[in-house]
């Protein structure tokens, strides 16, 4: 695939393999290659037993162009306390984004989340599935936002450190 708007001349084709970094260990003035480990490290499998709760958020947009998330408005509410959550303890977190929309990224300071599932997701989205559960390989790590798309849910793990 070429870049279509021309905006990255030279850049390595959307989806092709791309070599990200390269370590070079300089001992005494020397220079040495070594090997890097097959796997850097290590995520656990996903396991939502044990989670508190499944919180439902519902994106949406009323007629007037005001931004909701379960009928609540940051410009209305300010940084009022929506919710608690107990230290240690994890929940689900369930993204509806309306269908008359647009991509929410959503985010939430001091928590990571592992995404469980996406469904309802747009032609271009599904084509890109590497797991079960409908998550692409950008959903495969600890995540800071997660990207939902007009007319998709995303059901999430989350645990709050």
């Amino acid at each position: 695939m070429i870049d279509p708007m021309l905006e990255h001349p030279g850049a390595v084709p959307v989806g092709e393999a791309l070599d990200l970094i390269q370590i070079r260990v300089a001992v005494a003035g020397r220079t040495k290659s070594r090997r890097l480990r097959d796997r850097l490290s290590h995520l656990p499998p996903l396991d939502e037993k044990g989670a508190v709760a499944v919180r439902e958020f519902k994106l949406w947009v009323r007629d007037d162009g005001r931004w909701l998330i379960n009928d609540w408005n940051f410009h209305r509410c300010g940084h009022d306390a929506v919710f608690t959550a107990k230290r240690g303890s994890k929940a689900v977190w369930e993204f509806n984004n309306a269908m008359r929309s647009m991509p929410n990224a959503m985010h939430a300071h001091g928590v990571l989340f592992r995404v469980l599932e996406r469904r309802g997701s747009p032609k271009q989205i599904r084509k890109l599935v590497v797991a079960s559960g409908g998550r692409t390989a950008q959903d495969m790590g600890l995540l800071d936002t997660i990207l939902v798309w007009p007319g998709e849910t995303v059901r999430a793990l989350v645990g709050f450190a």
